[in-house]
């Protein structure tokens, strides 16, 4: 065996024979301990920084909605107590108090709407609304979602699978109210597809019910695994046809 330096080793020598590699310097090491921390703390920071987004926006949404009544409120009390109303007016103390507010009358009215009175009130309202014509619209398509939300669509399962965007590939959709078609007689079913990681957006597909292939995932599951990208799939899903269901 022929050796850099250009002279012949004993064989069973234990001394290592020399190569061109030279060994990692302190530097290296160290831009690559720093990488890898960083990358790491980026990992670690991405479902938090998830949950605060969520949390973020729907406390902006609710502190939104919630200032102007106490703004009023602050107005009402201004003759009586001005220190009162200066405080309720001081801009972290309007944000907490609107929330709150929010959150107070969302908990009245749902108690509300558990007894008689509660629902004639909601029934006038909804006729007073219904007589308004795009608001009437918009009031009426976002009650069929969530009423579609609440309840099991028909004879279907909610979460699907259908075959999107090619026949070989599956999707996760979710069915939202089952139809009959005139002509043929088939059963159909609305599925709205949403797109990963953000399930806001998506696509609506009419599908023949004898088509969707049902599962055993919940709301819950399915909704997660979208927003993670699928990184959140379940072990073990059975995947089963929807006619023998």
């Amino acid at each position: 065996m022929r050796y850099k330096k250009g002279y012949d080793r004993d064989l069973n020598s234990s001394d290592p024979p020399m190569t061109d590699e030279a060994p990692p310097t302190p530097r290296h090491s160290l831009d690559m301990n720093l990488s890898g921390n960083i990358l790491a703390g980026i990992f670690t920071v991405i479902p938090l920084f998830a949950v605060w987004f969520v949390l973020d926006l729907l406390f902006n949404f609710l502190s939104e909605a919630g200032k102007p009544i106490i703004r009023a409120f602050a107005d009402w009390v201004t003759p009586a107590w001005p220190n009162v109303a200066d405080l309720l007016l001081n801009p972290v103390v309007l944000s907490a108090f609107a929330v709150l507010s929010v959150l107070v009358i969302l908990y009245f009215v749902g108690l509300l709407a558990t007894f008689v009175i509660g629902q004639q009130l909601i029934a006038l309202v909804e006729r007073m609304i219904g007589q308004i014509p795009v608001v009437k619209a918009i009031y009426g398509s976002a009650k069929q979602l969530v009423g579609a939300i609440q309840t099991k669509p028909g004879n279907s399962q909610r979460v699907v699978l259908i075959a999107f965007p090619t026949p070989e590939m599956r999707a996760i959709g979710f069915v939202m109210k089952t139809f009959q078609e005139k002509t043929s007689g088939k059963e159909m079913a609305a599925v709205f597809v949403p797109t990963a990681p953000n399930p806001t957006s998506g696509y609506l597909e009419l599908i023949a019910v004898d088509q969707l292939t049902a599962t055993d995932m919940t709301m819950e599951q399915a909704m997660t695994m979208v927003l993670s990208g699928g990184t959140a799939t379940p072990d073990a899903v059975r995947f089963g046809d929807e006619r023998k269901e």
